[in-house]
């Protein structure tokens, strides 16, 4: 399946404003839904570096409905809610759907611990509560 075919599954989606995929290869950050999705692509993109990754900008309602809707869509897929903002209304959340692959489960284990401890060194966009209940948050098939 390629990069656009699973942008095009996950962008029609109820609760998803856009999905973007940065190739770290090329440095080209393929997506859609408008500026808000990149931004959310590059406030991610220093801990979700894997090109197996695809970061999914959801609306602020988004809930375990839309998680489940996912890996109906991708089952070959992991899921990962990463909430990037103090306030709920700002609909930056991120999603993380990493490939089911050794590497990748590997990959996410590395990104957490990143965001943990950076958003613990208070540096992040999270306070020490809401990383460790990021850390501790994962949605998996």
């Amino acid at each position: 399946m390629t990069i656009q075919a699973v942008l095009d599954i996950l962008t029609p989606l109820p609760g998803v404003r856009g999905a973007s995929v940065l190739d770290l290869a090329t440095g080209v950050c393929m997506g859609s839904g408008g500026h808000e999705a990149m931004e959310a692509d590059r406030l991610a993109s220093d801990y979700a570096r894997s090109l197996n990754t695809i970061r999914v900008h959801l609306e602020p309602q988004a809930n375990e409905d839309l998680v489940q809707e996912m890996r109906l869509q991708l089952p070959e897929f992991e899921v990962c809610i990463t909430p990037l903002s103090h306030d709920p209304e700002s609909g930056l959340y991120l999603c993380l759907l990493l490939q089911e692959t050794d590497d990748t489960k590997a990959s996410l284990g590395i990104q957490l611990e990143l965001i943990r401890s950076e958003f613990q060194a208070g540096e992040g966009l999270l306070g020490e509560d809401e990383a460790e209940a990021l850390y501790n948050y994962r949605v998996s098939a």
